[in-house]
């Protein structure tokens, strides 16, 4: 099913009878690019999470009018089925063929039903932990490619950093409202793509010990939101050893019942460090040490990525990538409140 962006996705217009429009590069594609038809069902998100099956009412010339689902037995909006498979070409020529299946969907549903409790207890981790990274940008064409891959794989904030040895990034200053923008539209165009329904922040480039300053300041801020931080030096420890270090300490808390609320091992968000050509300094990653020990609630792990340098944009999506698949899996029984 074809997905489309819009900027708030509300059940009162839905309730109302209203509709909703799209438009721009949004009705371009849908108008132009995939040729749709009024009647055809697309899905629609926002940048809140929510998404929705809507109908295609009208099609002008700079607009799509379209009419969100509803479903009257709850007033609920009706959602887009994951486990189903929707011709995207064909979309209203399939009754048949789903007639034709339904004997052998419904000789599977014992199986999908075994599988549905293990697959929502790890849904329900991944919507919890949010992963956001810290990274110098690269060169425009590598950043533009980064940005896709991270919007794909979830990242929820992307932070720039300026940093000892980022000199050749691009600065604050050269980053123009165009270029803003086109970030914007990679990261709608890869959550369409990728069935992402929020979209990844970019927060501009700033130099790095204000981050440090904005994120961690004991003055300020009552608790980190992170409770594990990553930074990846070449003399760090390999992590598959971190990861297995977190799960010995997950079951042993759990074996001993510890119920302190403000304990470094309640999981709340990941936070990920990836340095600039020639990393991060001596200098940098003591700051950020010292930084995490002066308030105590969270976890450092400096870490590394085999034997091999990569390049900022490759470690980038690499860790985002592990973190996003293994990471939760230790969590299981100890998700943030």
């Amino acid at each position: 099913m074809r997905r489309f962006f819009i900027n708030n996705i509300s059940i009162v217009n839905s309730l109302n009878g209203g509709t909703l429009l799209l438009s721009g590069q949004q009705h371009n594609h849908l108008k132009k690019s995939l040729r749709l038809k009024v009647g055809n069902i697309i899905e629609v998100f926002d940048s809140n999470g929510q998404n929705c099956q809507a109908t295609i009412i009208g099609i002008g010339k700079s607009e799509t009018k379209i009419k969100l689902q509803l479903d009257i037995n709850n007033n609920s909006l009706i959602k887009e089925n994951k486990n189903s498979i929707v011709n995207e070409n064909n979309s209203f020529d399939n009754n048949n063929n789903n007639n034709n299946n339904n004997n052998n969907n419904n000789n599977n549903n014992n199986n999908n039903n075994n599988n549905n409790n293990n697959n929502n207890i790890e849904d329900e981790i991944m919507d919890t932990i949010n992963i956001d990274l810290a990274t110098s940008l690269p060169k425009m064409q590598r950043a533009e490619w980064m940005i896709e891959k991270l919007t794909e794989i979830g990242v929820k904030n992307l932070f720039l950093l300026e940093s000892e040895h980022s000199k050749s990034s691009p600065s604050s200053g050269s980053l123009t409202s165009n270029k803003l923008d086109r970030f914007e539209r990679i990261i709608i165009e890869s959550s369409k793509q990728s069935k992402n329904n929020h979209l990844m922040n970019i927060i501009p480039p700033q130099p790095y010990k204000q981050f440090l300053k904005d994120k961690f300041n004991s003055d300020t801020i009552k608790q980190s939101k992170y409770s594990h931080i990553f930074l990846f030096d070449p003399n760090g420890k390999p992590l598959p050893s971190i990861f297995n270090e977190i799960k010995e300490n997950q079951q042993q808390q759990q074996n001993e019942n510890q119920n302190d609320e403000n304990n470094n091992n309640k999981v709340r968000d990941t936070l990920i460090l990836i340095g600039p050509e020639g990393g991060f300094t001596k200098n940098e990653i003591n700051q950020l040490q010292q930084t995490i020990d002066k308030r105590n609630d969270s976890n450092l792990f400096i870490s590394k990525l085999g034997n091999t340098i990569l390049r900022m944009e490759t470690a980038a999506i690499l860790t985002t990538g592990m973190f996003s698949i293994g990471f939760q899996s230790l969590f299981k029984n100890n998700k943030k409140k």
